[in-house]
């Protein structure tokens, strides 16, 4: 232990705990600011992204005349699976 303690590292100027507090809530203080930013960024492109957005997308306005149109529920419960017996082959 005694040669670690002499070692010239170890023999430098050391910062008081106020520094390093100091230090420490600058270097806060920017990466709050940061966060703050990057959160106002997100907020204006969603902003834009649901001012730009055009009317909701309905299939029923993509299909031709005389085209039925699916109810996805529907097509659900229509569906036809056959069920596996205990062996899959």
């Amino acid at each position: 232990m005694e040669q670690i303690l002499q070692h010239p590292f170890m023999q430098g100027p050391v910062p008081s705990s106020a520094e390093i507090r100091q230090n420490f809530l600058q270097r806060k203080s920017l990466v709050d600011q940061e966060a703050h930013n990057e959160r106002e960024q997100k907020r204006q492109k969603r902003h834009q992204a649901s001012n730009s957005r055009a009317q909701p997308h309905r299939a029923s306005q993509n299909c031709e005349e005389g085209d039925m149109v699916e109810n996805p529920a529907d097509a659900w419960e229509s569906l036809e699976v056959e069920e596996y017996g205990p062996c899959f082959v």
